[in-house]
């Protein structure tokens, strides 16, 4: 979930209306795209949640959108404000950094 909406999904709004109708359009990760991932589950019960219930989706979503995001930085050194990290936005995030080091340098 983090990974994809890190660096996959992408809902586009133009006046109102979803441009992004389908998952031709919305892309979401597949087996291919994700690394092997091992859960350890917490049984034990949440006091604040409904019948003991915990969130386990959004919160774990936290950190892994920053850690890729720190990772782009780190290989790169451009930083992307946009979410997904698109190669489109990487590419112009990079354009962009090396622009401002061209006009400093002037």
């Amino acid at each position: 979930m983090g990974i994809g909406y890190t660096l996959y999904e992408d809902i586009l709004i133009e006046a109102g209306y979803h441009k992004t109708r389908n998952f031709t359009d919305y892309i979401i990760p597949t087996i291919r795209e994700t690394p092997l991932i091992e859960t350890f589950p917490v049984e034990e019960a949440e006091r604040s949640g409904p019948f003991g219930a915990k969130g386990i989706g959004e919160v774990v979503m936290i950190p892994i959108i920053s850690a890729i995001m720190s990772a782009i930085y780190d290989a790169t050194g451009a930083r992307i404000f946009h979410l997904p990290a698109t190669p489109e936005r990487v590419f112009n995030a990079l354009k962009s950094l090396k622009n401002q080091k061209t006009q400093s340098v002037r």
